[in-house]
């Protein structure tokens, strides 16, 4: 009874805050108490039944109710008819933290949203989301699931959005998304898969963003990514690759923009040129060999992130390149950059003292908009009024660019270019979201 009390108690609350203009809330007319959003918080009781919640219809018009929130840290079963009660709910949210497995509680055919993430689950029933036939976005994240078969996400026929981030997954079995035709969006950071293998991925047709990010991942097999041909953004970073990439492990992903291979120390990088259309390429983190750099053929990227210790020479291949950011600088070239045009915006981190810097270092370059250069070195001159006055040549509006330097760090900003009516707090962010010409699933991404 004091379950049944509370619920009723704070849907009332709900209704005053909803109508705070109209301060009648007439419970002989239920039909007109309408509340889009409502949703129960508290430790008070440890058991829950459908009738529960079912009790609300003597205050609130039940089929008004589009959003749902549930948390409770005391409650060890969840009836399976609990929310059936709500016909139009779109948005359910749950927060049960002493369940590590949920069955059949979902029969709601008009649900979108579905948040379960930090509930503990160690596992998942068969056919548990049967019903969820109009779900687009699943969030699993926060658990303890350690794999997936065939049968776990059966129903989720118009699903788009799935994240499992941060359990302890370590393997699918095969076509176990093969049923999520319309997934657009997977994400599986930090879990314990160590092999990506044939048929993970099997059936995800409409793939546009896998997230892999984590610190297990040894292998990958080079058929993974076939079926995933429409994909543009492609998240390894920070996994260890233990084996060289496969030459045809990118074969059917031509369609592919976005790839972030940060501190994956990879190599076998000649696999990278089957992406005829990749804009973006982040090879930052551990230091890249110059030789696996040379493998690399990519007319159409426009920004590249490395750490290596020689700057390359960059060949005409480079010549659409827009942006590039390169940190760990112990040796600069002369003439490293002179095919680089079409540069507008340049970030080089150095580790080592350098000898005068002259404008054969910057020839090619002739129209940035952002030049960013420091150095972690203690004894580095970096900041020299000569080496500010070679900077400034790399710019056509000279009279515009703004200069901060301090004795480590030199940066220079072409204000007509980055203009904006609120403070820029980050230059970076500022150019890839508002100047550099990529896809909106790049942009998105970064």
């Amino acid at each position: 009874m004091l379950t049944r009390r509370y619920i009723v108690f704070k849907a009332l609350l709900d209704l005053i805050e909803a109508n705070f203009t109209n301060q009648i809330i007439d419970l002989s007319q239920v039909e007109l108490n309408k509340l889009e959003s409502t949703g129960i918080e508290t430790q008070f009781f440890d058991e829950i039944s459908a009738s529960d919640f079912a009790n609300l219809k003597t205050t609130v018009n039940l089929d008004s109710i589009k959003t749902f929130f549930f948390r409770n840290d005391l409650i060890t079963y969840i009836p399976d008819d609990l929310f059936s009660c709500f016909k139009n709910l779109f948005s359910l949210t749950l927060k049960v933290t002493d369940i590590e497995c949920l069955s059949n509680v979902f029969q709601m055919e008009n649900l979108i949203e579905l948040d379960l993430s930090g509930c503990n689950l160690s596992r998942l029933k068969d056919n548990i989301f049967n019903d969820l036939k109009n779900l687009k976005n699943l969030n699993l994240s926060f658990n303890r699931l350690k794999t997936f078969n065939k049968k776990t996400f059966n129903g989720l026929v118009n699903l788009e959005i799935l994240n499992l981030n941060k359990n302890q997954i370590h393997s699918f079995e095969k076509n176990a998304l093969s049923n999520l035709k319309k997934l657009k969006n997977l994400l599986i950071e930090k879990n314990k898969i160590l092999h990506l293998t044939h048929g993970m991925f099997s059936g995800l047709n409409k793939l546009e963003k896998l997230s892999l990010n984590g610190k297990e991942i040894k292998t990958i097999d080079q058929r993974v990514f076939q079926q995933c041909r429409i994909m543009e953004v492609l998240d390894l970073s920070e996994n260890k690759f233990s084996q060289e990439l496969h030459p045809f492990l990118f074969r059917f992903n031509k369609n592919l923009k976005y790839l972030n291979m940060k501190k994956c120390s990879p190599s076998g990088l000649e696999c990278l040129n089957r992406l005829t259309q990749l804009e973006y390429l982040d090879l930052t983190g551990d230091c890249l060999k110059i030789d696996e750099f040379y493998k690399i053929e990519i007319k159409s990227l426009k920004f590249l992130m490395l750490t290596c210790s020689d700057i390359p020479k960059f060949g005409k291949i480079f010549k659409e390149l827009r942006a590039l950011e390169i940190v760990g600088v112990e040796n600069f070239p002369e003439g490293c950059l002179k095919f680089l045009q079409n540069l507008e915006y340049l970030h080089i981190n150095f580790n080592k003292c350098l000898n005068k810097l002259n404008d054969e270092h910057f020839k090619g370059p002739v129209d940035l908009k952002y030049l960013n250069m420091s150095t972690t070195h203690p004894d580095d001159n970096l900041t020299s009024f000569r080496n500010i006055q070679l900077a400034e040549r790399l710019f056509i509006h000279s009279n515009d660019v703004e200069i901060n330097t301090t004795n480590r760090y030199m940066e220079l900003i072409d204000k007509t270019s980055f203009y904006s009516d609120q403070p820029i707090l980050c230059y970076k962010d500022f150019y890839l979201k508002n100047i550099l010409n990529v896809s909106n699933s790049v942009k998105n991404s970064i």
